[in-house]
């Protein structure tokens, strides 16, 4: 009896999740990259990237406030990450008035531009910035992409494990429930500490192991040297 309860029950999970995966919703662009994709590289999370499902479980668990205005007393270094928009127009910041450009995209070519830091189109320090261009750094400003302002209504702001680093994801379809809502148009990281790019997972292994196996060598050779040194001559 009861190893047929137990079957039924696990029957009845199996075909949940199944029902679970039939209504998961594949993004419009699928070769993209997410913000699900991107947090998961960054952070070594298991959000789902190619659905609709893994932005909500995402922004469910990391946003925070969004807000329009900003100073470098916020963070100072940002980071492009993604920018995949048909969309030519550039990315700045909104300053008393003016518009200072920092990344100009260019033609969106199909399917995707890809994973940004690869190429390093942006990473600036905006206290510098902002003083190159004759302002003090700690000017407040805006984040502008064409001329929208980077606010709650389109853009999620997501908590990361790293302490004063930020995603912010921006949906350039008149708001966050517009057009395809994959909010990669762009996708950036701000920082208090520098470049937000970390090696990924098995980078960082590869690494661990390569400063192992040196070591491992060097204890295997003075072993040695000290054996030699021991013998009779």
């Amino acid at each position: 009896m009861l190893t047929r309860i137990l079957s039924r029950l696990m029957l009845a999970s199996l075909l949940a999740l199944g029902a679970a995966a039939t209504h998961a919703t594949p993004w419009a662009f699928p070769k993209e990259i997410s913000v699900a994709s991107a947090y998961n590289r960054l952070y070594d999370t298991n959000y789902s990237a190619d659905t609709r499902e893994g932005l909500s479980d995402l922004v469910a668990d990391h946003q925070v406030a969004m807000r329009s205005v900003w100073t470098t007393a916020d963070f100072r270094f940002l980071e492009m990450l993604v920018f995949d928009t048909a969309s030519t127009r550039a990315f700045g910041l909104g300053v008393n008035g003016s518009f200072l450009s920092l990344f100009d995209p260019g033609a969106w070519t199909a399917p995707s531009r890809g994973w940004l830091p690869d190429v390093r189109p942006l990473f600036v320090d905006l206290a510098a910035f902002l003083a190159d261009a004759g302002f003090d750094p700690l000017t407040q400003f805006s984040f502008m992409q064409g001329s929208a302002v980077l606010t709650a209504q389109n853009t999620y702001r997501l908590a990361t494990p790293v302490a004063g680093e930020w995603l912010f994801a921006f949906n350039d379809n008149n708001g966050l429930l517009g057009g395809d809502q994959d909010a990669n148009e762009p996708l950036f990281c701000v920082s208090s500490r520098g470049a937000c790019t970390v090696p990924e997972p098995g980078t960082v292994l590869l690494m661990l192991a390569g400063i192992a196996g040196i070591a491992g060598s060097r204890g295997r050779q003075a072993w040695k040297t000290r054996l030699l040194r021991a013998r009779p001559v």
